[in-house]
């Protein structure tokens, strides 16, 4: 089971990268007065991109090959 499925919304930063570990590309932006991160790991299958503002994870995209 990928370990994707383990993430959920409304986990902190840290949780998801206990998780998944280390992000492959993390870029960041603001929305607002909002700091959102996007960050995308790229395992062998596919990546999974998780969006966090203000540290909580919002949006979990995982796209697989």
């Amino acid at each position: 089971m990928p370990r994707s499925n383990q993430v959920r919304k409304g986990m902190q930063t840290d949780e998801v990268f206990g998780i998944l570990g280390e992000p492959s590309d993390t870029m960041r932006g603001s929305v607002g007065e909002f700091e959102q991160v996007t960050a995308t790991w790229v395992q062998s299958g596919g990546a999974t991109k998780v969006i966090f503002i203000n540290g909580v994870a919002v949006k979990i995209s995982v796209q697989t090959r």
